[in-house]
């Protein structure tokens, strides 16, 4: 009997000892639970800023990136107030052709759309090498041009209409020029 008295005892003092271990579970859960609580709280709201920060800074790349492309859709246009840059850019072609290029006219005008268009007149002098390197460069020039006339011609040199064709001799290219992206202000 006294061992059953012991085992009843031992029994009892697991129970009341597991019942004391939840029991301390249950006061430490229930007493974190405002903290974790808390502490998700601080994690929510850090997750958010790190979304806004992503957010802000995709949105100023885009800002920038678009910044770029406006400037770059900008350059593409002739402005009224950069039409002596313009006419400098034309000119510039003629050095880098090895003619003598000038123009000759140079004013706005409307096209038969109603559209503003900057008309000029070149004239290139040259051989023919580089009198044709200056046409290649005016129609890889950054604008939209329509050319409404090209003329080139073999400037005459006192020899007579029969006189054979060399490489030194003097050509002129007259081209008449519409700039189509003329921005009238």
């Amino acid at each position: 009997m006294n061992e059953i008295k012991n085992n009843i005892l031992l029994l009892l003092g697991a129970v009341v000892i597991f019942a004391v271990v939840i029991g301390g579970y249950g006061f430490l859960f229930y007493s974190m639970k405002g903290e974790i609580e808390g502490a998700n709280e601080v994690l929510s709201r850090a997750d958010n800023f790190d979304n806004a920060q992503g957010t802000l800074s995709r949105t100023l790349t885009f800002l920038k990136e678009s910044e770029l492309g406006r400037q770059r859709v900008d350059a593409r246009f002739i402005k009224e107030h950069d039409v002596a840059f313009f006419a400098r850019q034309i000119e510039a072609l003629g050095a880098q052709s090895g003619t003598t290029l000038s123009i000759e006219s140079l004013e706005p005008g409307i096209d038969f759309r109603k559209k503003p268009v900057l008309n000029f007149r070149i004239k290139a002098e040259g051989t023919f090498a580089s009198v044709m390197r200056a046409e290649e460069l005016l129609e890889n020039f950054p604008a939209r041009f329509d050319v409404s006339t090209l003329r080139l011609v073999r400037v005459d040199n006192n020899q007579g209409a029969s006189a054979p064709v060399n490489r030194a001799s003097q050509w002129e290219l007259n081209a008449t020029i519409s700039a189509l992206n003329f921005i009238k202000e």
